[in-house]
């Protein structure tokens, strides 16, 4: 690196002052898309150098794992959840599905929606599918090791559900707080592994869950989020629709 501080040390501080990782973006999916977009050749060249380095990527991953062992401690499970719905949507609209609404986006509406007193919260997330699927996006992060496993075939574990959560009527009533619909809505789960810096989509049909592709590395993502927000305090994203 040209000097004596560690690239560990050097990426913490950069993910706490929101400096230095210039080039991660918001079009970021991989070690091999991360120099394709850059201000001129000179900076594709630095980006490219940057993302060569494996001190780098792993300077990079060690700060993440010590924020969330930070919120751990604290059990600020909120920002850890709102950490992997961010990545969530940045993953998805990758692979082409149209984010209509978050929670944030009905949070405290629903009681208006119905027209009637409810405790009932929105599903996290809302979108249209690539062929054109309206569908519900139940976003779960997982933060251990326990909840964080690999399967021998490579897929992630599929995540613990609460009651309910993985029927088609329940993610049908929710989809309905947006845009009613006439039938069932598409249900579908994405789970972010903040441990080993993974995501999967899996599709949800009456209590089953089945994986919608393969895993997808999902660390430029989570630097790119958490660099967004130094002091640590990660607030839930919003969608373009905002009520």
């Amino acid at each position: 690196m040209g000097c004596d501080e560690t690239a560990d040390g050097m990426v913490a501080d950069a993910l706490k002052g929101n400096a230095g990782l210039y080039w991660i973006d918001s079009s970021s999916t991989g070690s091999e898309s991360r120099a394709e977009t850059g201000r001129n050749e000179a900076g594709n060249r630095t980006k490219q150098g940057l993302s060569a380095l494996p001190g780098v990527r792993a300077g990079i991953a060690s700060a993440i794992d010590a924020q969330v062992a930070a919120w751990r401690a604290a059990n600020n499970t909120t920002a850890m959840g709102n950490l992997g719905e961010h990545v969530a949507v940045r993953v998805l609209e990758r692979m082409g599905y149209q984010v209509l609404a978050t929670q944030a986006d009905l949070q405290g509406g629903v009681p208006t929606i119905v027209d009637a007193p409810t405790r009932m919260n929105p599903e996290d997330l809302l979108v249209v599918t690539p062929d054109g699927r309206y569908s519900t996006v139940n976003v779960k992060t997982s933060t251990t090791e326990k909840t964080s496993s690999i399967r021998r075939d490579g897929n992630l574990t599929a995540p613990a559900m609460s009651k309910g959560q993985a029927m088609t009527d329940y993610h049908t009533k929710r989809a309905d707080l947006l845009s009613p619909i006439d039938g069932e809505a598409f249900g579908m789960v994405l789970k972010v592994d903040l441990v080993h810096k993974q995501a999967q989509a899996l599709e949800i049909n009456d209590g089953r869950q089945r994986q919608l592709g393969e895993p997808m590395n999902v660390l430029d993502d989570l630097a790119a989020v958490v660099s967004q927000f130094p002091a640590g305090d990660v607030p839930p994203p919003s969608g373009p629709n905002v009520f």
